[in-house]
């Protein structure tokens, strides 16, 4: 896999499209990775933005939650995670 090259009109880009989400993503290294998420998994992208800003720390909990759900047994976000804001 090779490198992804961003430039600042890129990264301009792609936050503008992430709206919310750009205040809880700490590098703008990660901006395709979550960028990738929002359009692939829309609806679970946008409940974990709320669900981050009720958190301690959104920053690490955004980042943490997207990507480890992420990584379930058949790669689907959707199937990992709750969006109906039920424990």
């Amino acid at each position: 896999m090779g490198n992804i090259t961003i430039d600042e009109r890129r990264i301009q880009k792609m936050q503008q499209r992430l709206g919310k989400a750009t205040k809880l993503i700490t590098d703008d290294n990660y901006l395709p990775m979550f960028r990738n998420r929002q359009i692939n998994y829309a609806k679970e992208f946008d409940y974990s933005i709320k669900l981050a800003k009720r958190k301690r720390n959104p920053r690490k909990y955004f980042a943490f939650y997207l990507v480890e759900c992420k990584s379930g047994k058949d790669g689907r976000l959707a199937a990992q995670i709750d969006c109906s804001g039920e424990s």
